[in-house]
């Protein structure tokens, strides 16, 4: 993820504007950089708040690489973890999955048992999320299959899938290793002969760590959670705290080594000023 180093402390505030109201100070170093906007002569970074990076030739923060996009036309993040709620209590099962409520324009099993596995946790909360929010967007049969993987002439469908129906951003190609990734990115990862879709909630510049947001048999989990953390109902009322300080979160690096074909990644349409839990982290 891009970064920008802040040369001394400075003001922070909730709009790209020095004329609002501060908010506080952020303290001198490196922040992983979310949006810049540039109004007049100045020039302002995210970092969850605003700060101005530059006014005329004072420059007082330094843009490390090209920043992400700012998702400034999306879904507040509050649709996504307050969908999260309706997985309380499922465990896993790769051949008996079901799904928390219907989808549009598809028949699927519906809970109970409450159990999932990857491919069906990623499509349940996404498509459900999208749909409370009312966001447009057309889902069917082969949207479903995409996202299931049933064309192995594409490996990489269900991050390329969200980007064809405007959930996502685009899909970024499989690569063998990339920068961070941005908040809320859907990922396809393969290794010689298994995949796995999983979502990148955050990421810490600092230690290159990520929060890991899958249903999966391993890593400590039984059904959806956090890989290194733990299964997801201890975490559903305030989100994971600090979570980059456990020993057992996986950096980037660690996780593109376990799929070693290569991750596909799309980012989500959530709105940039909405992130909480996928908010830059210190």
């Amino acid at each position: 993820m891009p970064s920008v180093t802040l040369l001394r402390d400075l003001n922070q505030y909730l709009e790209p504007d020095t004329g609002t109201p501060s908010v506080g100070r952020a303290a001198a170093g490196t922040y992983p950089l979310l949006a810049v906007e540039t109004r007049g002569a100045d020039e302002y970074v995210q970092i969850g708040t605003w700060i101005c990076s530059a006014s005329g030739t004072s420059v007082y923060a330094v843009v490390n690489g090209p920043p992400p996009p700012s998702i400034l036309d999306g879904i507040e993040e509050s649709f996504l973890t307050d969908y999260l709620q309706r997985f309380r209590g499922y465990s896993y099962s790769l051949s008996e999955p079901r799904y928390t409520a219907p989808l549009p324009g598809v028949t699927v099993k519906i809970e109970p048992p409450k159990q999932n596995n990857c491919c069906v946790f990623v499509e349940d909360l996404i498509v459900h999320a999208f749909q409370a929010a009312g966001w447009a967007f057309s889902w069917n049969l082969t949207r479903h299959n995409q996202m299931m993987i049933v064309y192995w002439d594409d490996l990489w469908s269900p991050p390329r899938c969200l980007g064809e129906v405007d959930i996502a951003l685009g899909m970024l190609e499989p690569a063998e290793t990339g920068p961070l990734p941005a908040p809320w990115t859907v990922c396809q990862g393969w290794g010689t002969s298994s995949g796995h879709t999983f979502i990148v909630v955050a990421s810490h510049a600092p230690t290159g760590k990520v929060l890991l947001l899958e249903s999966n048999s391993a890593y400590g989990l039984n059904g959806p959670g956090f890989r290194g953390l733990g299964d997801l109902d201890p975490y559903l009322d305030s989100g994971p705290g600090r979570w980059w300080e456990d020993p057992d979160v996986p950096t980037w690096a660690a996780v593109h080594a376990k799929y070693p074909s290569g991750i596909a990644t799309a980012q989500l349409r959530v709105l940039t000023s909405s992130l909480v839990w996928g908010a830059p982290l210190p």
